[in-house]
């Protein structure tokens, strides 16, 4: 049974749905560094916060670990890239917390525009000042960086406020921004235009400091800022110093570069700027959706392999990996195949061919999974994960190709390998969900159930070979499971699948070699 630690604290609506789905799970509070090494040993998935830092050295530390959930959106809290390495999949909660982070940016800005922070201390301390002047927010300029869910619901919101939506997002299609009525520009253009700046992109290597002081020189003057998105994408001296000398009129964040914010911080007590400690997702209904989503996300890949809310895999439904598990399985007994088969050659390329109805389907799984194979005779810990990572390390180029055209069955996989030694090549069919063989080996037709320990053979079509074959086997007492023939012109070069119960000792390898008419012998196991 698979086993699931959380370290974090989760809505009960979460912890429903792993007791439901049957899976073994402990909860803790939120552990760090080696606390939380020791505490995972023996788990499959881990779900956290923002508290946990999932670090290269606690993702080394935890070998059984397969996939990690973020009871949330943000996920610079994990080192993807060395989960990716890994092999380990991340998942976050795309949309649990779009509607509430939304409003939350809303919330600031109408808290600045209307110094309502400043009103409220006021009063609270006796003094009754009607002289605090705000802005109203119809008919100002909104300039939203980034377009992703959140950035699109804030546009809709905004609307509603009689504002003007402009925006910058290089991967938001034109008709999407046309649909929000949002005019799309470059960033510095929506700096210059903007009445109110607001963030709503990933922390990136790209973005970190997206804002900065000269982003901020180029926004009008008395511009309000306001990020609700991640820690890190502003340059929060800039941002002082700009409030300090009237270029901003007002800021407003909720999250910071380092949080909780370090006393002094730049930001935290200056009168023009309102501040909240990362409540952007702390509602009721966000925390229950988060955790609902992640843990139906972690259960669902758990149980049938499916993935969804990845950041660093394609998102899969647990139907349509149903459909084409079987070309998955078939990929990674191709591609295993063919590394045995080719045991010694340093290859320049592989290419997967995809036929028939499988060709009209998205096959990254499958891509995935052939490369998989291929690897796990190359190096240690690959999965479907991160084997596009391993094959460029590996230095060889990787593509794919798709026939639609007719096919028997439901589709073939054609897996093709170069080195220095030339081209080789293996194909198979999946003729029913629970019939695959493998139909064809560097041309030579054969029909093959791909499963066992098998010897592929290379030999001269000549007669007695067969007689040989069976009489090294009776004389080293292994039974032959299957014999599977196959040629392409009488008495030239002939090739055999011999699947056999039991294993070969190298000598006994080296002895068949030897053989009369046997060109050559592989092991391959399945």
């Amino acid at each position: 049974m698979a086993k699931v630690f959380i370290s974090a604290k989760l809505s009960p609506e979460g912890i429903n749905v792993l007791k439901n789905a049957g899976l073994s799970f402990k909860e803790s509070e939120p552990l760090n560094g080696s606390d939380l090494v020791r505490a995972m040993q023996g788990y499959d998935a881990l779900i956290v916060r923002s508290e946990s830092k999932i670090t290269a050295d606690v993702i080394k530390g935890c070998p059984s670990l397969r996939v990690v959930g973020r009871a949330g959106t943000g996920v610079d809290n994990i080192d993807v890239e060395a989960a990716t390495q890994a092999g380990v999949i991340v998942m976050n909660a795309p949309g649990g917390n779009t509607v509430t982070t939304a409003e939350h940016t809303f919330a600031l800005m109408l808290a600045a525009a209307r110094s309502i922070p400043q009103g409220h201390m006021k009063l609270a301390q006796g003094t009754f000042d009607r002289k605090l002047k705000g802005i109203e927010l119809e008919g100002k300029v909104l300039g939203i960086v980034g377009l992703g869910q959140i950035g699109r619901v804030v546009a809709r919101k905004a609307a509603g406020f009689g504002m003007r939506v402009i925006g910058h997002d290089p991967y938001c299609p034109e008709d999407i921004a046309r649909s929000l009525s949002v005019e799309l520009m470059p960033l510095n253009d929506l700096f210059a235009r903007a009445d109110i700046v607001s963030v709503h992109v990933p922390k990136t290597s790209e973005t970190g400091n997206l804002i900065d002081a000269a982003a901020i020189d180029r926004m009008k003057n008395g511009a309000m800022l306001i990020n609700c998105a991640r820690g890190g994408l502003v340059d929060e001296q800039a941002v002082r110093a700009a409030l300090d000398s009237g270029k901003l009129g007002a800021a407003a964040f909720d999250v910071f570069s380092v949080e909780p914010p370090p006393p002094g911080h730049p930001l935290v007590d200056h009168p023009k700027c309102v501040v909240t400690p990362h409540l952007g997702a702390s509602t009721e209904e966000a925390q229950v959706n988060v955790a609902r989503i992640v843990a139906e996300s972690v259960v669902d890949f758990l149980k049938t392999g499916a993935v969804r809310g990845a950041v660093n895999l394609p998102a899969i439904s647990p139907q349509v990996y149903a459909e084409i598990k079987p070309f998955v399985e078939l990929g990674q007994q191709l591609g295993s195949f063919i590394a045995q088969a080719s045991r010694t050659d340093a290859i320049t390329s592989l290419t997967v061919k995809y036929r028939g109805k499988v060709a009209e389907r998205s096959t990254d799984y499958v891509f995935r999974s052939v490369l998989s194979g291929y690897l796990k005779h190359r190096t240690e810990d690959v999965n479907s994960v991160n084997a596009p990572a391993i094959a460029k390390r590996f230095g060889f180029t990787v593509t794919e190709t798709h026939e639609t055209g007719e096919h028997p069955g439901l589709g073939g996989l054609c897996v093709s390998i170069k080195s220095k030694l030339g081209e080789r090549s293996v194909e198979g069919t999946v003729f029913d969900p629970a019939t695959m063989r493998i139909t064809r080996y560097d041309g030579f037709a054969i029909d093959v159930p791909p499963r066992g320990t098998m010897l592929l053979m290379r030999n001269e079509d000549v007669p007695g070979v067969v007689g040989h074959v069976g009489n090294f086997f009776g004389k080293e007492k292994i039974n032959i499971a299957g014999f599977y023939l196959g040629r392409k012109d009488n008495g030239g070069e002939a090739v055999a699948l011999i699947e056999i119960d039991g294993a070969l000792t190298q000598s006994q390898l080296d002895a068949f070699g030897k053989l009369p008419h046997v060109r050559s012998v592989k092991l391959v196991r399945l």
